[in-house]
């Protein structure tokens, strides 16, 4: 995965797998309300699409739909839903948006206001004890059965 320093850029940051596994995980807890397996993180983690491309995916996939608009898909280019964007906030945060807050995202897409959502201090800060857990535990597991991947864990 890639990704955007600045949307609509060519500037791609190079990130630990750790973090892009943490990037990732925080953006599937928020779309669909818990963990991937590891199997579908790493998956995802390792895809060649930018992070706004992935936040485009999940958008546009069933399972968000399922979560998030009584299953009926959404398309990602189409002006923010506010029941999507009320959904977001209930099982992510366990409150609805303030009429502010959800006037914030007036003029963004779906795709853009899912990633906007998912990416925001609120939902790092409401998820990202559990997403940074189960990434560590994941690699500390890959590590019990591969001493060699130990100093790619630590940046070393």
């Amino acid at each position: 995965m890639y990704i955007d320093v600045d949307a609509g850029s060519t500037t791609t940051l190079l990130v630990s797998p750790m973090w892009v596994e943490a990037f990732v995980g925080q953006m599937f807890d928020a779309a669909l309300g818990h963990l991937p397996t590891w199997t579908t993180l790493t998956g995802m983690a390792s895809s060649e699409l930018t992070d706004f491309q992935l936040a485009t995916a999940i958008v546009s996939s069933q399972a968000f739909a399922d979560t998030n608009n009584g299953g009926m898909l959404i398309d990602p280019n189409a002006p923010a839903s506010p029941t999507v964007i009320d959904n977001l906030f209930q099982h992510t945060l366990g409150h609805l948006p303030t009429d502010a807050t959800l006037a914030g995202f007036a003029g963004l897409t779906n795709a853009q206001a899912f990633y906007a959502f998912a990416t925001s201090e609120t939902v790092s800060d409401a998820a990202g004890v559990t997403v940074n857990n189960f990434v560590t535990a994941n690699y500390v597991g890959i590590a019990l059965i591969n001493p060699d991947i130990i100093p790619i864990i630590h940046g070393g």
